[in-house]
This record gives structure tokens, sequence and C-alpha cells, in this order.
């Protein structure tokens, strides 16, 4: 007994030692999981005491050290099992679905060091392209301000600042139009892992398409702005001057642009709403009438001049996404019909 004192003591000390090298967390666990297996082992030893007293012989030393590392054995499996129950860790099989997708069990903290990790990258990039960028304001500003220069009108800065202030903006709308890609790849890679691997391919040509179709709003508001200017000037009295601030005017080009850039996501809003069953070809074939309408009234509204050739420069554009959107809506259709039947066969 007093071998197995000294042993139990030293493996104590020795417990105490490796833990105090370990996180608070984990040492706290191991401290009530030590208290609980000495608890154990002491509810045992005055039976074993009791035993040696009836029968007035103590035990061989062999049996004694077997009995020893059996009870060392029982304590430690004891001990994890406390560990595993305090930590909440289910021996469950993982998901055979999330194993296909090739999506691997993450911890809270986890997911959020990756979004981190991520979102570090994107604002880098950004910050750099944004630094270069500005090495070439004196261009970008050129090319912002084409669009006013054509109607033969100027732009004037009303404070000190303002000319380092649209340097800056324009530097940083550049650096956004040049890492969107970066910021939709960064995106798909992080919640690829939950979407299935048959809906993957489709899901890169959405992302693919929505870059593509975001710049080509971007372009096309870029030719659309000069006659927006021309019509809008035509409403001034002729005994008045115009005084154009820069800062207004880079405002009015910023959000024409992006106004213009989620227009021309149609196409992908409607395969996302296919998709989810939201709608279906047959309703947009049905009501197409009305969305020539809805088309050229808002192409009325936002049009800047009441002649027709300004609206349908607007309204064509919109048509044909319209058009586009339907055949991407059958084509959807018939692909998840075709899956329906491979799988029922």
């Amino acid at each position: 007994m007093a071998l197995r004192g000294k042993k139990q003591s030293g493996e104590k000390k020795a417990q105490k030692r490796s833990s105090a090298k370990k996180p608070a967390a984990s040492v706290l666990k191991k401290a009530k999981a030590d208290r609980r297996g000495s608890e154990l082992a002491a509810s045992e030893a005055p039976l074993s005491k009791e035993g040696d007293k009836k029968t007035g012989h103590s035990a061989p030393e062999g049996k004694t050290r077997n009995k020893h590392s059996r009870e060392i054995i029982d304590n430690t499996h004891m001990r994890e099992k406390l560990i595993d129950e305090e930590e909440g860790v289910d021996n469950i099989p993982p998901d055979p679905e999330a194993i296909e997708r090739g999506d691997t069990p993450m911890t809270l903290v986890e997911h959020l060091s990756e979004m981190r990790s991520r979102l570090l990258v994107v604002l880098a990039a950004l910050l750099v392209i944004m630094l270069i960028a500005f090495g070439f304001s004196d261009y970008l500003l050129t090319l912002i301000s084409r669009p006013f220069i054509t109607s033969g009108q100027k732009l004037n800065l009303f404070t000190l600042f303002e000319g380092f202030t649209l340097r800056l903006k324009s530097s940083l709308f550049a650096s956004a139009l040049i890492c969107l890609p970066l910021i939709v790849y960064q995106i798909w890679k992080y919640i690829e892992p939950a979407i299935n691997r048959h809906n993957r391919t489709m899901i890169r040509l959405a992302l693919f398409s929505s870059i593509f179709l975001f710049y080509s709003g971007t372009v096309f508001s870029y030719f659309f702005l000069p006659l927006a200017i021309i019509a809008l000037m035509r409403f001034a009295p002729p005994d008045m001057l115009i005084t154009n601030n820069a800062t207004e005017y880079f405002n009015f080009f910023l959000m024409t642009s992006l106004i213009l850039g989620a227009v021309f996501e149609l196409p992908v809003i409607i395969l996302l709403l296919t998709k989810m069953g939201i709608i279906s070809p047959i309703f947009l074939t049905r009501k197409r009438k009305y969305a020539i309408v809805i088309i050229w009234i808002i192409a009325a509204l936002a049009s800047p001049g009441p002649d027709p050739l300004s609206q349908a420069l607007l309204a064509l554009p919109l048509m044909l996404l319209y058009e586009l959107s339907i055949v991407i809506s059958k084509a959807i259709v018939r692909r998840k019909k075709k899956r329906e039947l491979e799988l029922s066969s």
C-alpha cells in the first residue's frame, strides 16, 4: 500500500507539472477529472485494506503490481470519459453527405478565423491596388470626367481639400472594380464546402456571369452618361449659369455606374429564383408583355430626356436581359427534370 501511495503521489505530481503547461480551460477540466478519479480510488482503497485485515496476510508482490496497473488503466479510462463528457464530445460518425461535399467539421471559432483571414486578404488587396491607382489618379479623373467634358462644360472645386478627396475616391473606386473577382472568389471559397458537388458548376458559372454583367453595366453607364448630362442641362434657364461641382458629379457618376451594374444582374437573379422554385419559364413567358411595359415605363422615368432615342438606349438592353433570363430559366428547369429522371431510373 505504501508503494501504491508513492506511485499515485508521483503520478499526480507529474500530471500537475504537465497540466501547468496547458491552457487554463484544459487545466480546469483535467483537475476536475483527477479529482473524480482520486475520489474513485479513495473509495476503493478502504475495501482493499479491509480485505487484507480479514485474510491476515498481504497479497503477493506480482499480484499487487497487476492490480495497481489495472487500477491505473481504469482510472485513465474514467478520466478520459469524464473529459469527453465535460467537453461535449460525442462519438458520432461523420455525415456521408458532408464527406462527399468535402466539408470538414469546424467549430465556430474556426469558421470565424477563416472568415477573418479571407477578409484580411481582400482588405490588403484593396489597399495595395488603391495605393497603386493613386499614382494614376490624373488619368482616372480624366477618364471619369470625360462624359461631362464632352458637353462643353467644366467642373469646379469649391474647397481646398476637394482635389485630394477626389483622387482618393477615384483610386478606391478603381481598386474596388479591379478587386471584384477576388472578392467573389473569396466568398465562393468560404461557402463552397456547404454546397453539393452537382450544384457547384452552375454556381461557378453564375458567379462568373455576375462579374461579367456588372462590368457590362458599368461600361454601358459610361457611354450613357453624356446623353444624360446634355439632356439635364437643357432644363437650365438661358439666363442662369450652371456651376458644376466636381464632387457632386463624381457621386452622380458612381451612383449611375452601380445602379446600372446592379440592373444588369437580372439574368443571375432570375437564375437563382428559378433554381429555388419561386418562378418558372412559363411564368416569365406569360408575363412578358407586362414586363415590356414596365421596362419602358422605367426607361421613360430614368432616361434624362423625353426623346425616344434616350429611352430606347435604356429600354433595349433591359429587354434583351429579360429575354436572356427566360432562356436561362428554361435551361435550369430542363436540367432539373433531366436529373430527376436519372435518379428515378
